[in-house]
């Protein structure tokens, strides 16, 4: 390799370090902008209650793809990122 395919390639290596270094900042301000609550979980219950829905049709979103939540243990309990709630209450009015 040349030195100037090296010199090159050093580059490369410092630009896609940098863009990685501008995405980890961005990403970081924005997760100080983003308003705590809607970084919170609900479980199936507070998602139904805040969606005005009941835990049947909630379910029934969850399985037909239009919504997404976490199912967590081997019990299958779901929770639903808020962000997501707000984001399908979009989506729907």
């Amino acid at each position: 390799m040349s030195l100037e395919q090296q010199l090159e390639a050093a580059a490369a290596r410092g630009a896609e370090i940098g863009a990685r270094l501008a995405l980890k900042a961005f990403t970081a301000t924005l997760e100080r902008r983003i308003q705590p609550e809607l970084l919170r979980n609900l479980t199936t219950s507070e998602a139904a209650e805040f969606l005005r829905v009941s835990e049947a049709t909630l379910r029934c979103e969850v399985r037909s793809g239009r919504l997404s939540a976490a199912e967590i243990g081997a019990r299958g309990v779901l929770l639903f990122p808020m962000w997501q709630l707000v984001r399908y209450l979009d989506g729907h009015t």
